[in-house]
């Protein structure tokens, strides 16, 4: 009976190990003709993340015109609005989909939105947000290098 308890728990800790890496790690991901990552998602958490795509690039068109504007006020606004603090969790069907690394890109880069929002309300110089604000676009950039969306059907 004690043997058979072994086996149950390391079948039990595979299994666990297995689903792990597939909802946590992998996602529902595959390779494509043009060297990035198909991430295969339905046409409503398409939308999703494209909204959430196109919020960032409101913010930090703001951000720009607060920089040429020098408002710092309306800068810490724009950062803070794409922070993590302001972003409500992705629904959990969409997460099991995504790979970890997007999923760790997309939380690092709200995170150093707010990072960003705290350096222009400490005072940093317009000159110092360009060019951490730079630093945050590069994400932008690898994310749409290494990845794609794709719809599958619902």
């Amino acid at each position: 009976m004690q043997k058979f308890s072994w086996i149950l728990n390391i079948i039990l800790v595979l299994i666990i190990a297995i689903i792990l890496y597939v909802f946590v790690i992998k996602g529902s991901v595959t390779p494509t003709e043009d060297g990035r990552s198909a991430i295969h998602i339905t046409l409503d958490e398409r939308t999703k993340i494209l909204g959430d795509m196109r919020k960032f690039l409101e913010h930090v068109q703001a951000m720009v015109e607060a920089i040429g504007d020098e408002d710092m006020a309306k800068f810490s606004t724009a950062a803070s609005g794409v922070g993590l603090i302001q972003e409500p969790a992705p629904p959990v069907a969409l997460t099991a989909k995504l790979p970890l690394e997007f999923k760790t890109m997309g939380l690092e880069t709200h995170k150093a939105f707010d990072e960003l929002a705290a350096l222009a309300d400490s005072g940093a110089s317009y000159q110092a947000l360009a060019s951490e604000l730079s630093v945050i676009m590069s994400n932008c950039t690898y994310c749409h290098r290494s990845y794609r969306l794709e719809i599958d059907e619902e």
